[in-house]
């Protein structure tokens, strides 16, 4: 759920198709709140984040209850996030290329969380305690608490290390670990050879744990993992985040860098005849092919025409602010960035296959949601 999306404009919404598969309270709770974003669209304001998310809940409960509500909030852009990119040295400036070619990523439903500035952690200072204090850092002059978080991982969590050398992976066992009670006074017992977080260490990882908490952080985006593929691993991230919000594909997703290669249209043939998965679109300024090899984060990109470049792009890509009616080729296209899922045929932003491998957990006030 967003502000912008599934709540498009002042008079439309969109909700992604497994709200068929919640309880009728839920759907009424969730749809009743998108359409509270619509009122706040329409009021062309300037309220926090935070502040509509709120008023958009308790519009919903009043109308669930039969009561009347005025809505008071008012907002005018999109959702603004921080983007926290923490993985190896490789891919660090792919990912880096995509968010700057490409501010948006994608929410649950056809919309999109802006990406104002990225931050990108190197191996060698990557941990949970690092992203947190990046989280804790970002948070002074901005209204916006969202973030979208780049990081290697599984389906049981990530495999960053919850501290600078420590043997113990920011995973789902690990966080639920650290917000038991009596977390800071455990004696953690490390693998041989591997070492434990301290009790100093785990203190401060827990303080800052609150401390993100107390920020009232509301969408959390995870690229780059499969954490999307177990529900409790959503769960575990939010309460551990303290966020009304996790989401994350069920499947890997990755970032490479393109460089179109200018075809005539026989050899163009000629080279998606012979290129093994190639995926072929055709715009009205000629065709465009594309191939990846995840796991060299290659590519291989024809096209018969530089115009078809944009067209292309603008139906795979979101943009801030938005590719025009009728895009251009623009210098930065010979080299952008790529992102997608690891899966065939790949998977990219605005695809609808692209949503309907991310999955998310929103804490609404009925109880918690999952989708």
């Amino acid at each position: 759920m967003s502000l912008r999306k599934p709540a498009l404009d002042p008079s439309t919404i969109w909700v992604s198709s497994r709200i068929r598969g919640l309880t009728p309270h839920a759907q009424r709770l969730i749809l009743a709140h998108e359409l509270a974003h619509t009122v706040q669209l329409r009021r062309r304001g300037c309220a926090s984040e935070a502040e509509l998310e709120r008023e958009a809940w308790a519009a919903a409960r009043s109308a669930l209850r039969g009561n009347a509500f005025r809505i008071e909030g008012a907002a005018k852009r999109p959702l603004f996030a921080k983007g926290i990119i923490a993985m190896d040295d490789n891919l660090n400036p792919r990912a880096l290329t995509h968010y700057t070619n490409f501010k948006c990523e994608r929410l649950l439903a056809a919309g999109a969380v802006e990406v104002t500035t990225s931050k990108v952690l190197p191996t060698a200072s990557r941990s949970l305690e690092t992203v947190l204090d990046e989280m804790i850092a970002s948070f002074p002059g901005t209204s916006d608490k969202s973030f979208v978080l780049c990081a290697h991982g599984h389906p049981d969590g990530l495999t960053m290390p919850v501290v600078l050398g420590s043997g113990f992976a920011a995973n789902t066992q690990t966080l639920e670990l650290l917000m038991q009670p009596n977390a800071s006074s455990l004696k953690l017992q490390g693998k041989p050879g591997v070492a434990a977080p301290t009790a100093a260490q785990l203190g401060a990882l827990i303080a800052k744990m609150n401390a993100v908490r107390a920020l009232g952080i509301v969408y959390v985006e995870f690229r780059g993992c499969a954490i999307g593929a177990q529900t409790k691993s959503l769960e575990v991230m939010r309460e551990f985040l303290g966020c009304t919000s996790v989401s994350a594909p069920d499947v890997k997703s990755s970032w490479a860098v393109v460089r179109p290669n200018l075809l005539s249209s026989a050899n163009f043939g000629i080279w998606a005849q012979k290129t093994a998965g190639v995926q072929v679109t055709t715009t009205a300024k000629g065709r465009c092919g594309l191939v990846v090899n995840w796991a060299t984060h290659g590519v291989q990109f024809a096209t018969e025409s530089n115009d078809a470049v944009p067209l292309w792009l603008k139906e795979n890509f979101f943009r801030s602010p938005p590719f025009s009616g009728a895009p251009v080729f623009e210098p930065w296209m010979s080299s952008f960035g790529l992102h997608g899922l690891h899966v065939t045929p790949i998977a990219l932003p605005m695809n609808p296959s692209y949503a309907a491998h991310l999955k998310r957990v929103i804490l609404t006030p009925s109880g918690l949601v999952r989708m």
